[in-house]
């Protein structure tokens, strides 16, 4: 059983490690640990700005100026890159990479920083000598692909996924696999979510989630409805708010600078009485990103919340930033704040997307499926890991083997670690 602290010795030996884990493996407490031991020599980055944002870092976009075409090494035309963001990469001070959510960071966007980081630091050395990491689960999302983009890069490379760059490969990496989970404490539960996820034993876990999840007529206390599409959920939370009484109050973001990402929404309406989930963690750890609530008050500058768990709590305002790395005068690398988005971190919390929950741990969920088979690869998995205990989870509809989708191919490739 890998642990954290296996993970941090890896790392702590030099090697480029890449830590794989499924839902509630403790992978961005990991990363957190990281920033405190290497604080001011490493960049963090991640696929997306929610990814991010969740390191305190920035897209692989923003900081290695990504081109928005697919990469073909020798094919797609790169400019420099700005003198100020050129500094950074070539800044001896910056000794360490930590990619996040690896899973859903695509194939060529690996090769395209590892060219640009032996564009200005060794030409010679994987990902220009830096020490990298990476973290996340190759078998929950995958990588955005479109149509277009896939034509151009299916000659160059066997797969979207990040393990199939040759950076990768060049790069040696060390692969720790997480297995202790920290959300789910039954062990049966556990087994059957592992199934789920290496879409193993099919019909024993199909068997398992009908008899615990479907048609059981639990009393459940307001389960958060997860579904897989954006419209299913917008129709849930408007129903939801319309049939609670009384004015509702409307909270609006406050975006200064360079902040493209929404924390929490930039537009939250909400009545006394609705159902509302928090958008971060607690440092007080009473709450985490997800934990289900209903408003007691409406304040003029906070939002009083009854959690779940029996805690009130008054929400304020809650501002995030938006950093970048720059060279000061004496070499050094320091962070400066370049825009910042200030907001209640609440959002209506009567309903919300599989693809949104994804990081989210949740208490009761009522699980919404359409009449036809999931699509996209894990899909299932993601929805029903999000839940502490599947006999506090309902599925609407009966499951089938066919609602399992893996791609064997990831499957195979994170066999080779366990």
């Amino acid at each position: 059983m890998a642990t954290n602290d296996q993970a941090l010795d890896a790392i702590l030996s030099g090697h480029n490690v890449e830590i794989l884990g499924g839902a509630g493996r403790g992978k961005s407490t990991l990363i957190n640990s990281l920033s405190n031991f290497f604080s001011g020599c490493m960049l963090k980055v991640g696929p997306t700005g929610s990814s991010a944002l969740n390191v305190g870092g920035q897209t692989l976009h923003r900081t290695f100026g990504l081109a928005l075409e697919p990469f073909i090494e020798g094919v797609t035309l790169k400019r420099n890159l700005k003198k100020e963001r050129a500094a950074i990469l070539k800044s001896p001070e910056i000794q360490m990479l930590v990619i996040d959510e690896v899973g859903a960071c695509r194939v060529d966007r690996v090769t395209e920083l590892d060219w640009t980081l032996r564009k200005y630091r060794d030409k010679d050395k994987p990902f220009g000598g830096l020490q990298v990491i990476m973290t996340g689960d190759y078998l929950q999302l995958a990588p955005v692909v479109t149509d277009s983009d896939r034509k151009v890069m299916r000659p160059h490379y066997n797969s979207p996924y990040a393990f199939d760059s040759q950076a990768y490969k060049d790069g040696n990496f060390k692969t720790v696999v997480l297995t202790q989970n920290f959300r789910q404490s039954d062990s049966e539960q556990q087994k059957i979510l592992d199934y789920l996820r290496l879409g193993e034993n099919k019909q024993l876990v199909v068997e398992y989630l009908n008899d615990v999840c479907y048609n059981t007529n639990k009393a459940l206390n307001n389960p958060v409805v997860l579904a897989p599409t954006n419209k299913t959920v917008d129709e849930h939370n408007q129903y939801h708010l319309t049939n609670i009484s009384g004015k509702s109050k409307i909270f609006k973001a406050v975006v200064k600078g360079d902040f493209k990402e929404e924390p929490s929404p930039k537009i939250v309406e909400l009545k006394v009485g609705c159902r509302v989930l928090t958008t971060i963690n607690d440092e007080e750890e009473r709450y985490v990103n997800g934990s289900s609530g209903t408003v007691l008050c409406i304040n003029r500058n906070s939002v009083t919340v009854e959690l779940d768990n029996g805690m009130t709590i008054d929400f304020e305002p809650k501002t995030s930033y938006n950093y970048e790395l720059f060279v000061d005068m004496s070499g050094k690398v320091r962070e400066k704040i370049v825009g910042s988005y200030t907001q209640t971190p609440l959002r209506l919390g009567a309903a919300i997307s599989i693809h949104r929950s994804q990081g989210m741990t949740l208490d009761q969920v009522d699980l919404q499926l359409g009449h036809y088979p999931l699509f996209g690869s894990s899909m299932l998995y993601v929805a029903v890991s999000r839940c502490r205990d599947l006999n506090s989870l309902n599925i609407n509809r009966r499951l089938t083997v066919k609602d399992i989708v893996v791609d064997q191919y990831v499957v195979d490739h994170v066999k080779k670690y366990m």
